[in-house]
């Protein structure tokens, strides 16, 4: 009786073994965008944006990186507004094309600060995400077994 509860405890620790690991996010630029990977588990934008609202400080980070990037692709489509009209205004003989070429200019510039800093806040919302990691140790519960007997070992 002794060895079938030892069995049965020891297949049930076995079964229910603690495991914890570090699922640090990591992000790369692909040709349509960015790609988001869990360790080697590449993420959809939806599980990542999920994933970073599980922390309060990098969700605010990724509020302000999305609100940049709205703002600085808003920009971006007023300067191509503005560089639409430049160029209406130098095909005509008398037309005046330094004002919309100006504002061409400065929505351009306007919308690359912004697109750059919208890259900032991501980058600092990934980082802030991964830091929770960092104090914490992974490990796992492995069985083991040697000539003095099998047992359960904390593998680091």
């Amino acid at each position: 009786m002794k060895k079938l509860s030892f069995i049965l405890s020891f297949v049930s620790i076995f079964l229910f073994m603690v495991k914890v690991n570090a699922q640090e996010i990591t992000t790369f630029t692909g040709f349509w965008g960015a790609e988001y990977y869990q360790d080697d588990k590449e993420l959809s934008k939806k599980e990542f944006k999920s994933l970073l609202y599980t922390n309060n400080e990098a969700a605010i980070y990724w509020k302000k990186a999305e609100t940049n990037e709205t703002i600085g692709y808003v920009a971006l489509l007023a300067q191509l507004g503005l560089a639409i009209w430049t160029g209406a205004e130098l095909a005509k003989d008398d037309g005046n094309s330094l004002e919309p070429a100006l504002g061409s200019l400065g929505f351009g510039i306007l919308g690359s600060l912004f697109l750059h800093f919208s890259n900032q806040n991501a980058k600092k919302a990934i980082l802030t995400y991964n830091k929770q990691f960092d104090n914490k140790t992974t490990f796992r519960l492995v069985p083991t077994s040697n000539r003095n007997g099998i047992g359960l070992a904390l593998k680091f």
